[in-house]
């Protein structure tokens, strides 16, 4: 038992002198791993604050009643809403160009199915025999048996 006490002991010595302190559970962490979870912690809360901090004018915004305009800044920043409406204003020449080639695109379809239609059409009469080739025949020969019968 008094082997086991000082192996214990000896333990301990040799773990405070590498830097590793056991934590609140029980697990040992070496000063490298608690100051990367320090980084963390503080990374972390900095994204909270600017979290609330983006909630608290979307609440302030709310508040505001329809006939006022909003704050736009705050702090000296741009509030989202402003932000927001600047995407809007850069992207708008986009989205109306976007608009009018889809409706361009539109008329379009609509003429390319008009030719469609008008070429299967000619397609279906010239195979019956009443396409242009086979009038011209027809007219010609026609003529051709009026002459005879004139001269004849």
């Amino acid at each position: 038992m008094l082997k086991e006490l000082q192996v214990l002991k000896s333990e301990k010595l040799k773990l405070t002198a590498n830097g590793a302190v056991p934590a609140a559970g029980g697990l040992l962490m070496s000063d490298e791993e608690k100051n990367a979870l320090m980084e963390t912690i503080s990374d972390l809360e900095r994204q909270k604050t600017d979290l609330e901090t983006s909630r608290q004018e979307c609440l302030d915004l709310a508040k505001v009643s329809p006939g006022l305009s909003p704050p736009f800044q705050h702090e000296g920043k741009l509030t989202w809403l402003q932000r927001s409406y600047q995407e809007y204003k850069q992207m708008k020449p986009t989205f109306d160009q976007a608009e009018q080639y889809r409706k361009e695109a539109l008329a379009k379809d609509v003429v390319i199915q008009g030719l469609k239609l008008e070429l299967s059409a000619a397609k279906t009469s010239a195979s019956n025999g009443g396409g242009p080739s086979t009038d011209a025949v027809y007219w010609k020969d026609k003529y051709e048996s009026l002459l005879a019968n004139i001269d004849g």
